[in-house]
């Protein structure tokens, strides 16, 4: 470890014993979120203090954190993440938990139907001249 390198983690070891000292619930069996008082947070706390006056100043008062769960699932699908990663990230054991909670945008439902509504036009055949324009 070069000197610089070991400034750095001296300083920055310095300045994470200074935060402890003026900080509560900092014993080692403390818990890492926790309130004021030093008691767990509870949701209804949490929801109440926190993501209901949030949700009130960007304008959408109905927000909740099961809403948020929804949101995260539609997103994942939307940008591709793989449904193992989004069963991970919600906690779910089961895909069918995850594909409940994940809605298709309008615009890809829209052009879903458009598809298909073409594809009923066409005589119920799938047309494959661009697959075959290479050959």
């Amino acid at each position: 470890m070069n000197s610089a390198t070991h400034r750095w983690g001296a300083r920055r070891l310095a300045d994470l014993i200074a935060l402890k000292s003026r900080g509560h619930h900092t014993e080692p069996n403390d818990l890492v979120f926790c309130s004021r008082t030093g008691h767990h947070v509870t949701i209804s706390n949490l929801t109440t203090r926190v993501l209901k006056p949030a949700a009130v100043r960007v304008g959408v008062p109905w927000l909740s954190w099961h809403q948020l769960r929804h949101s995260h699932a539609t997103l994942a699908r939307e940008v591709g993440l793989p449904l193992l990663e989004t069963m991970a990230n919600m906690g779910h054991t089961n895909p069918s938990q995850t594909i409940h909670y994940s809605h298709a945008a309008l615009e890809l439902r829209r052009k879903s139907i458009e598809e298909l509504s073409t594809l009923i036009e066409a005589g119920g055949t799938k047309n494959t001249e661009k697959k075959d324009s290479g050959k």
